[in-house]
């Protein structure tokens, strides 16, 4: 675990994680993208549990809330973050929401984010996402 995922409050980024979930319209894939229980999700929207950072799902959490706000300042809106989710891209050779739902589709899609922001690679325009 790095110094800057202990120093996180489990319940701020509990929150953060649901957050982006529902706005992604992901919420029901998020215990297959974090590798938990529909129970355990339902009891972090109920504010009844937190994320533990001694479990797994910890850095996976704070990868899909990178991801979340990568993807935002990508596209630029919530609507345009959910059609870029859905729609295939021959690069990814499938749909990013599907490939999250795997830790080796996680890497690819943060990795492929990572490079368009470094590059300064530029998305489809708005409006026009594929």
């Amino acid at each position: 675990m790095n110094q800057s995922s202990t120093t996180l409050d489990p319940a701020t980024l509990t929150k953060a994680v649901v957050r982006a979930a529902e706005r992604l319209e992901l919420i029901g894939a998020l215990p297959q993208i974090l590798g938990i229980s529909a129970q355990v999700v339902d009891e972090w929207r109920a504010g009844r549990a937190h994320l533990d950072p001694t479990h797994a799902e910890w850095q996976t959490a704070i990868h899909f809330t990178g991801l979340f706000r990568a993807l935002l300042s990508l596209v630029g809106s919530i609507e345009n973050a959910r059609t870029w989710l859905t729609t295939p891209h021959q690069t990814l050779a499938s749909a990013p929401a599907t490939l999250l739902q795997t830790p080796e589709g996680m890497e690819l899609v943060l990795r492929y984010l990572g490079n368009v922001q470094k590059y300064e690679i530029k998305l489809p325009p708005r409006g026009r996402l594929q």
